[in-house]
């Protein structure tokens, strides 16, 4: 299905009605998706091919828990987050927390700190806990 020559899906259809997306090319982003329709990667790709190609991000479920990696040429590489119902974790190039709280957003939107939420150090400390508006800083509770 096209919405345009560089927006279009691949899927599976029954009786002119999707079924299922396979994948979503949007410009320079491929995003791939499992059978249940869960994303599974998002990034770079062939053009040739529409094979995974470069840099990306790649997601994993665990029941109801989404876990975001970074893959460099698709292979995984870092943890990102961790999304569980209304609460998502961050995690810098260590594995270490650096923030929990609210979030928005959706794999095709990318997911950004959205509520309320705590910063944490290197030593799993709470540095700051406040708002957050997409993405952005708002009031904050200096500890």
């Amino acid at each position: 299905y096209y919405y345009s020559p560089s927006h279009f899906y691949q899927g599976v259809f029954e009786k002119n009605h999707l079924v299922r997306k396979i994948r979503e090319i949007n410009g320079k982003i491929m995003i791939e998706y499992d059978d249940k329709g869960k994303a599974v990667y998002k990034g770079g790709f062939d053009n040739k091919n529409y094979e995974r190609k470069g840099d990306g991000l790649l997601f994993e479920y665990e029941g109801k828990k989404m876990i975001v990696y970074s893959c460099m040429n698709s292979m995984r590489m870092n943890k990102l987050k961790e999304i569980k119902n209304n609460q998502m974790s961050e995690f810098d190039e260590n594995g270490l927390k650096v923030y929990e709280g609210e979030y928005k957003g959706e794999v095709e939107s990318e997911f950004v700190r959205d509520g309320e939420g705590d910063v944490f150090d290197s030593n799993d400390e709470l540095l700051f806990s406040g708002h957050w508006k997409n993405g952005k800083r708002r009031k904050w509770n200096v500890l």
